[in-house]
């Protein structure tokens, strides 16, 4: 395998709106890399179905992000983001074993996702944090045969200061319990094998921050 080589561009902009409570930013991106590494299937019949890490002619990721905060008060915010990347493969020298893959997309990157984030930051009362993330659809195979849906999750973070840099807390990530595939393994002749994404995962304790 060879290294990779990225060239890459940015440009954004920023603007304050508001009296400056209103925060938006926005950044477009080019990135084009040669001798790409990706696991490339060499017999998608076989058993197990073959694959190798081998380096890509080239691959190209275009897109925008896009972000921003608003302060509601001096406690309450509202945040968001929103990713879309066109993540594809734009060179591919085919072999007698393998199509071209010229076009499909790079596994495990999707087009889409976006978060939206409502934070409250009280010290005497409490400080909260609620997200929700949205990842679009992905394919888990060069061959782009391997789909991966879309899914929505939401985390939760509880905290209040008990004083002399104590802090009690309580957080919960994919609250709701979404069940969400994270990968999928093809097998000849019958439908993939799905892993799942975590569950819920619920936690509590206490955080110490020492002083300066």
């Amino acid at each position: 395998l060879h290294a990779e080589r990225l060239t890459g561009v940015e440009a954004g902009v920023r603007q304050l709106l508001l009296s400056d409570r209103l925060n938006l930013r926005m950044t477009f991106f080019w990135n084009d890399i040669t001798d790409a590494i990706v696991n490339v299937t060499l017999n998608n019949m076989s058993t197990p179905i073959l694959a190798e890490k081998e380096n890509l002619d080239r691959t190209l990721s275009t897109g925008v992000n896009l972000d921003g905060e608003f302060r509601i008060s001096s406690a309450l915010q509202l945040a968001g983001g929103y990713q879309f990347a066109h993540a594809v493969v734009s060179g591919y020298a085919p072999n007698s074993l393998n199509p071209s893959l010229v076009g499909n997309w790079i596994p495990e990157v999707p087009h889409q996702q976006f978060t939206v984030q409502v934070r409250y930051v009280n010290p005497k009362i409490v400080t909260a944090n609620l997200q929700g993330t949205f990842v679009g659809r992905q394919f888990d195979n060069d061959l782009n045969t391997l789909l991966l849906k879309k899914f929505f999750t939401v985390d939760l973070y509880l905290g209040r200061a008990l004083g002399h840099g104590v802090e009690v807390f309580a957080a919960a990530e994919n609250m709701f319990n979404t069940r969400y595939y994270s990968a999928l393994t093809a097998v000849p002749s019958l439908p993939p094998v799905p892993s799942r994404g975590p569950p819920i995962l619920a936690r509590i304790g206490l955080r110490y921050q020492f002083p300066n």
